[in-house]
C-alpha cells in the first residue's frame, strides 16, 4: 500500500462497512465515508474506531439508486441498528418465528467479508468478480447447530419443507468461493461467527450505572447504554472507558419512548434496569415527577424485555423500598421479606419520600411481572451509595457526603445512615450467579449520623465539619427498628463489601480530581 493511501467507502456506516472501515484504519488508510448525516448518533461508532480521528472524514451523502444486495451476512455488529441478516439469525435465536422453510442458506462472517473487499483491493492480480461464501447448510442445519450451541434459547418448533424446489435448491447448494481462496482468503467457523453475534446489555447511564457498565466491559460484554443524548458531553466518561470503542453502544432513549428503549433491548441477553429520576437539592421533584416516570419507564422496559425474550433482568430497586416499615417486629432484622409502608412513607415530610414510594412502588411491579415472565427477574436494593464517580455531574447522594466534609451544613439530624459503595460488584454478581432469585438487600454500613461525623473527623482532622447534631425528635421508635437492616442473602451468595474507610477515601479522592473539594 502507497504511504498515508486514501480510499473512499459509500454507506459507511452499514454492516459490512462499518468493518471495512475499522480494517482500512487498521491498516494506516485514510477513509472518506459517505453518510446520510455525519452528527447522526448511529454513526458514532466510526468516530471511536482506532485512527479514526486522525485518518477518517465522513461526509453527507445520499445514493439515490441504491440497490441492496439479498446475501445473507451474520456476525458481530459495529453500528447500533440492527441489519436485516443480522435480524434474521436474531429471529432464530429468541424464536421470533414459530415455523421455517427448510431452504438452502450461505452465510459468511461480516469481518471475513471486510478482509475479501481489502484482500481484492490490494491484490494487484485480483480481476473479475469472486463469489464470497463460507458456508452452505440448510435451515435445518442451522437450526440443529444454534440448538446444541444455546440450548436454554427457544428456537422454531417445525420446519416445512419448500414445495416444487427440490431441483432448484439442489442446483443452488454448490457455489464456490475457490477463486477468492486462491488469492489466499480464509474464514472463519461458523460456531465462531454466530457466537460473536450473541451476547449484548443494555444499561443507563448515571452513577451506579457507571461503574456496571466499567465492570461489563472489563469482563468482555457487549453492552447498550441508553441515554438521553448519546452526544452529550456528560456521556463523554463512557466512551472514554477500557473497551468501549469497540463493546459499547449508547441510544438515544428516555423511559416514556418505548420504541427507543425496545431498540436498546432488542437482540440482548440481560438488562440492567437502573434508570430512575433522582431528587436533586435545590430541585425538588414532585409525585408526579417521580412516581409516573418510574412505574411507566419500568413497565416499558419490562415490556420491551418480553418482547425481545430477554433471559433475566436485574432492577435496581433502593434499601427506601425496605426500611419504612414501623410495623416491622423491632427484635427482627430487616430482610429481604420487608417492604416500606406505602402509606407511611405517604406520611413522611419533604420530597423523598416521592423517590421513595417510586422505588418501592416500582420494585413491587418487576417481581410482580416475573410471575409471568419467562425471564428471571432479580431486584437489587442498595442503600445510600457513595464512593468514587465516573461521571462528571456531581450525583445527590455524593454530594451529601461532600457537604458533610466541606462544612456545607451547621447542623444536621442525627439519623441512621445506611451505606454502600457505588462500584457494582453486586449487580455482576446476582446477573451472573443462577442460584440468584427474588430480591437482594445491599447495604455494608449502618451507623448514625454523628458516628460518621467522628469517623470524618478523625480521618480528616483538617476539614470543617458541621458544628451540631440535632436529634431527630418523635421518632426514636421507627429509627431503632431501622437500624437493623440485612445483607446477609447476598452475603451467602459471596458478596463482599469494602470497608467504609476505603470508600470515604475514595470518595475524597474523585472529589478532588473532578475539583469539588480543594485540598488541604
Amino acid at each position: 500500500m502507497e504511504e498515508n493511501q486514501r480510499v473512499c467507502v459509500t454507506g459507511s456506516g452499514g454492516y459490512i462497512a462499518s468493518w471495512l472501515v475499522k480494517f482500512l484504519l487498521s491498516r494506516g488508510y485514510t477513509v472518506h465515508g459517505t453518510v446520510r448525516d455525519p452528527c447522526d448518533g448511529k454513526n458514532e461508532h466510526l468516530k471511536k474506531l482506532d485512527y479514526a480521528a486522525e485518518n477518517l472524514k465522513l461526509f453527507k451523502a445520499d445514493l439515490f439508486d441504491y440497490e441492496a444486495l439479498s446475501s445473507a451476512f451474520s456476525g458481530p455488529r459495529l453500528q447500533s441498528k440492527l441489519n436485516s441478516s443480522s435480524l434474521g439469525l436474531l429471529k432464530f435465536i429468541k424464536g421470533g418465528i414459530n415455523s421455517f422453510l427448510s431452504e438452502q442458506l450461505y452465510l459468511v462472517d461480516v469481518r471475513d467479508v471486510a478482509d475479501a473487499l481489502l484482500l481484492v483491493y490490494e491484490n494487484q492480480e485480483a480481476k473479475g468478480r469472486y463469489i464470497c461464501n463460507s458456508h452452505s447448510l440448510d435451515n435445518n442445519g442451522l437450526m440443529e447447530k444454534l440448538k446444541k450451541m444455546y440450548p436454554n434459547h427457544n428456537f422454531p418448533e417445525s420446519s416445512a419443507e419448500e414445495k416444487g424446489k427440490e431441483e432448484v435448491k439442489e442446483d443452488r447448494l454448490r457455489l464456490s468461493s475457490e477463486k477468492l481462496q486462491s488469492l489466499g482468503w480464509k474464514f472463519r467457523s461458523l460456531e465462531e461467527t454466530i457466537d460473536d453475534s450473541v451476547v449484548s446489555f443494555e444499561v443507563a447511564g448515571g452513577y451506579i450505572a457507571s461503574w456496571l457498565v466499567k465492570f461489563l466491559l472489563s469482563r468482555g460484554y457487549t453492552v447498550h447504554g441508553t441515554v438521553r443524548d448519546p452526544c452529550d458531553e456528560k456521556n463523554e466518561h463512557l466512551k472514554k472507558l477500557d473497551n468501549a470503542a469497540k463493546n459499547l453502544k449508547l441510544f438515544k432513549a428516555d423511559l416514556f419512548d418505548y420504541e427507543a428503549l425496545s431498540s436498546a433491548v432488542f437482540g440482548c441477553y440481560g438488562v440492567f434496569h437502573v434508570a430512575c429520576p433522582v431528587p436533586f437539592e435545590g430541585v425538588p421533584l414532585t409525585e408526579e415527577e417521580l412516581i409516573k416516570p418510574a412505574l411507566t419507564g419500568t413497565k416499558n422496559v419490562l415490556e420491551a424485555c418480553s418482547e425481545a425474550k430477554v433471559k433475566k433482568v436485574v432492577v435496581v430497586s433502593s434499601a427506601a423500598a425496605v426500611v419504612y416499615n414501623p410495623k416491622w417486629p423491632k427484635d427482627v432484622a430487616k430482610d429481604e421479606d420487608c417492604w416500606s409502608d406505602t402509606q407511611y412513607l405517604r406520611s413522611l415530610e419533604g420530597y423523598w419520600r416521592y423517590y421513595d414510594l417510586a422505588k418501592t412502588l416500582m420494585e413491587r411491579e418487576a417481581l410482580e411481572w416475573s410471575k409471568n415472565s419467562l425471564a428471571d427477574v432479580v431486584t437489587v436494593c442498595p442503600s445510600i451509595t457513595i464512593g468514587p464517580r465516573l461521571q462528571y455531574k456531581l450525583n445527590s447522594s455524593s454530594m451529601g457526603l461532600l457537604k458533610f466534609i466541606t462544612g456545607g451544613m451547621k447542623t444536621l439530624l442525627n439519623d441512621q445512615v445506611y451505606l454502600v459503595d457505588v462500584r457494582a460488584d453486586a449487580l455482576l454478581l446476582v446477573y451472573e450467579n443462577q442460584e440468584a432469585k427474588g430480591r437482594y438487600i445491599c447495604n455494608s454500613h449502618s451507623l448514625q449520623s454523628n458516628a460518621l461525623m467522628e469517623k470524618l473527623k478523625n480521618m480528616y482532622p483538617n476539614r470543617n465539619f458541621p458544628e451540631s447534631f440535632t436529634e431527630w425528635k418523635g421518632k426514636e421508635e421507627v429509627k431503632e427498628e431501622r437500624l437493623r437492616l440485612s445483607s446477609e442473602k447476598l452475603q451467602n451468595l459471596g458478596w463482599k463489601f469494602r470497608s467504609l474507610e476505603e470508600t470515604i477515601d475514595d470518595s475524597m479522592v474523585s472529589f478532588e480530581v473532578a475539583g469539588d473539594l480543594p485540598k488541604p
